[in-house]
């Protein structure tokens, strides 16, 4: 599986995943809420301004309300380990 960046409903960049897996939801929560500020992953989210919009069992939604996204969904893609 590939993150894309698709938008949102409200207009902004985002990441929609439908019905995703317990390890998607996971890493992609994970990966927004990391606060270990040395982190490329938290320098990245940051940049992006990436919120976790909803995060449901079957939908996770992230936006992005900064044009510096890609370096993040790069990053993303890169390192999620599919199971």
């Amino acid at each position: 599986m590939t993150f894309e960046v698709t938008t949102s409903i409200h207009g902004q960049p985002c990441i929609e995943v439908r019905n995703p897996t317990k390890e998607q939801r996971d890493f992609l929560c994970n990966a927004v809420m990391d606060n270990f500020t040395a982190s490329e992953c938290y320098k990245l989210h940051c940049e992006a301004g990436a919120f976790l919009q909803c995060n449901y069992s079957d939908y996770v939604l992230i936006e992005f309300w900064l044009p510096n996204y890609h370096r993040f969904v790069e990053w993303l893609n890169k390192n999620f380990k599919q199971p």
